[in-house]
């Protein structure tokens, strides 16, 4: 089943999506400024978080749509201009029903694979670390990326006090960017120390945007203000991005 989103800001461009259930997602173009969201399974409908994309190239934030002219299961996303460095955060979906993941990262271009065939075009965006803990974008409050490296499967998580974690509870700090997996669940909480922000999330609506570089579905179970809980159709060693984005912001406006 499909949710179709109206653009009524009548961005023309892209979009990216991620699902809160396990399953792939993929959107359909339905006209210049209107899309569908897609899930693998029926009953799917109102649990998809989406960003619309404006393409844009600058030196810390880039977005674009790419059409893909034949059948192919990898595809090299280059920039019109490079960044920096490497350390950037890229989230993408195709417009047909397939998994995208990301496999390699340069200046100048990012490389991502497919589990079937990519499809007629792909939405992809990326953004700098750089900018995300720059003072002057990040006390905005609006918009939040990062990364997280997450090891195999946990059998024991401990709290504070060294009593073992029975459920990963979103409001317990100790439940939080742990080393790996609990079975196949994992909480992203924002830190000074692991992203850089100056001002942390404090969200009362947003949307969460994930990708990774190992082909497996990732989607988001919970949500506070400052976190969200996320799943993994499998809890295999990866590295997960992830972005934050208030409701009603248009991001290509920030900067």
């Amino acid at each position: 089943m499909a949710n179709q989103i109206v653009d009524n800001r009548k961005v023309r461009d892209g979009i990216i999506s991620t699902p809160g259930f396990n399953t792939k997602t993929w959107y359909t173009r339905e006209s210049p400024t209107s899309f569908s969201i897609n899930g693998s399974f029926n009953g799917s409908e109102n649990v998809f978080d989406w960003v619309l994309l404006k393409t844009k190239d600058t030196r810390y934030a880039k977005s674009n749509v790419i059409k893909v002219a034949s059948s192919k299961s990898s595809l090299v996303v280059r920039f019109e201009t490079a960044f920096p460095s490497t350390d950037y955060y890229v989230f993408f979906n195709s417009a047909d029903d397939t998994n995208l993941y990301t496999v390699e990262k340069f200046h100048n271009r990012f490389v991502i694979n497919s589990s079937f065939s990519i499809g007629n075009e792909v939405s992809w965006f990326a953004i700098h670390k750089t900018l995300l803990t720059s003072s002057g974008f990040n006390s905005t409050g609006n918009l939040f990326a990062g990364t997280r490296t997450i090891g195999a499967a946990m059998d024991v998580v401990s709290d504070g006090n060294g009593d073992p974690i029975t459920t990963l509870d979103i409001t317990n700090d100790a439940a939080a960017n742990l080393n790996g997996w609990y079975t196949s669940e994992y909480v992203i909480k924002p830190t000074l120390a692991l992203d850089g922000f100056q001002v942390l999330p404090n969200l009362s609506s947003y949307s969460i945007i994930l990708s990774s570089n190992t082909n497996i579905n990732t989607f988001w179970i919970e949500k506070a203000t400052d976190r969200v809980k996320i799943g993994a159709s499998y809890p295999t060693p990866c590295s997960v991005n992830y972005l934050m984005v208030k409701t009603g912001v248009d991001w290509w406006n920030l900067f």
